[in-house]
């Protein structure tokens, strides 16, 4: 069968060129995360300049929101098409150009140029992130893709740590955000160069056809391989629409609820972190930052502590219980945030490091291995846009009327409806989340769906 090809490669180890390859394909996580908490902390200062009404706080992150999720949707399957990396390119000049345009508009305080800006930003990542997420499940071997997935979530985490230092670094006002945003353009630029040096995804090779292509991208002789030029064995090709057929609808439901609720609680503190730190808590501006920091390096701890775990078949400290157990102890995390006082010094620091710590654990890096390896290849940047299209929908529908939910029911409460998602997740986990993914290949676990 011409799937032989990448049976060789997909028994390898954890290699440096493959850990640098997975670090360049997401790094579009890095630029997602980034500008979400850039324009989060400069949303604290830059409302003397641009005089935005205080009921429509949230709409600037929600059109971002929206215009990542409507793009998302679409963009994995133009990336299942064209493939993975051909898309990077054009991905990156779209940020580049929005995030060019919220620059200009702090010169001229123009709401107008500040919400296009964003929304293009949004276009940008929306376009990259089911791309990122399919590339990097089909070069990871498979003894270690949840291990190279990660690094999405690695790179995601150290987008917001990257942002916070610029903005301690930098003065409090519109030269701060016009700071933040060029190094957002600088990134962005960085990237698109970095990403030549990236390979196709060899699965993607394989189901065109590509069998050339896919022995020069892997560095293997085409002796090597005799007779796979002629076979005309390909892996089957999906619909778009077989995301809910009988072998899949079951998975496609949890997953696409696991998402929203995750996203959820942790866009709230995404963009709003430093907002409830600072106008609520009465933390100042530096307080602030400094709270949103602990929450994402606690995040990374987690992450770091997952490696060990990810990808260890039929042992206790399995995928599923791992998960489970992260939404207990962030539905915890998120009670104790909303009971104790956010200026109480070292609880209220622990409340956000313990949510943070078990979304980096298990919850994110999990929803994102699963909700990734269990669609078929023709199909799975098109699956992981669809998933997160609707969490993007559902968490920036949540973060534009937030402002005005505190105002009516109070930081304790929201913040016990945010445990009250986390325990939903943890019951509905125990019945619904696959198990026996870790270490098979994407080409088992496809044929698993029937």
């Amino acid at each position: 069968m011409a799937e032989n090809v990448l049976q060789k490669y997909d028994e390898g180890g954890l290699s440096g060129r493959l850990i640098g390859w997975g670090c360049i394909a997401a790094l579009g996580e890095f630029l997602d995360a980034y500008s979400i908490v850039a324009f989060s902390v400069a949303l604290v200062y830059i409302d003397p300049y641009y005089k935005i009404p205080s009921f429509l706080v949230g709409l600037v992150p929600a059109i971002f929101g929206y215009t990542w999720a409507t793009t998302a949707l679409f963009g994995g399957h133009i990336s299942d098409f064209v493939g993975r990396k051909y898309l990077y390119m054009w991905d990156m000049l779209v940020m580049i150009l929005g995030s060019l345009l919220m620059v200009i508009s702090s010169f001229m305080y123009s709401q107008v140029l500040l919400i296009l800006g964003y929304a293009i930003v949004g276009i940008g990542v929306g376009l990259d992130i089911p791309a990122s997420e399919a590339l990097l499940a089909e070069i990871a071997p498979r003894r270690h893709r949840g291990k190279m997935m990660s690094l999405a979530n690695i790179w995601w985490y150290i987008g917001p740590i990257t942002a916070l230092v610029i903005a301690l670094l930098t003065p409090a006002n519109i030269v701060g955000f016009r700071v933040l945003f060029i190094f957002g353009i600088a990134f962005a630029i960085f990237t698109l160069i970095m990403r030549q040096l990236l390979i196709e995804s060899p699965r993607f090779l394989l189901l065109k056809g590509e069998i050339k292509k896919l022995n020069e991208e892997l560095g293997v002789a085409a002796s090597s391989n005799p007779g796979v030029e002629g076979q005309s064995d390909q892996p089957r090709v999906y619909k778009w629409t077989d995301l809910f057929m009988p072998g899949l609808v079951g998975f496609t439901i949890y997953i696409m609820a696991m998402n929203i609720l995750w996203a959820i609680p942790a866009s709230t503190f995404g963009i709003y972190l430093p907002y409830i730190t600072k106008d609520i808590g009465g933390a100042g501006f530096v307080g602030a930052v400094v709270t949103d920091l602990i929450w994402f390096l606690s995040s990374i701890v987690g992450l770091l502590l997952y490696w060990t775990y990810a990808d260890k078949p039929n042992s206790i400290v399995n995928r599923k219980y791992m998960f489970i157990l992260s939404c207990v102890m962030v539905a915890i995390g998120f009670v104790l945030f909303g009971t104790i006082p956010l200026n109480n010094g070292a609880l209220g620091v622990f409340s956000v490091a313990l949510i943070g710590f078990f979304q980096g654990f298990a919850m994110w890096p999990i929803i994102w291995v699963w909700g990734t390896e269990k669609f078929p290849t023709s199909i799975r940047a098109a699956g992981r846009g669809f998933l997160s299209g609707t969490d993007r929908y559902a968490n920036y529908s949540w973060t534009f009327v937030l402002p005005i939910i505190l105002a009516a029911i109070g930081l304790r409460t929201v913040a016990f409806i945010l445990a009250a998602m986390e325990v939903v997740m943890a019951i509905v986990s125990i019945f619904y989340a696959p198990t026996g993914t870790e270490s098979k290949s994407l080409e088992a676990l496809e044929k698993e769906i029937g």
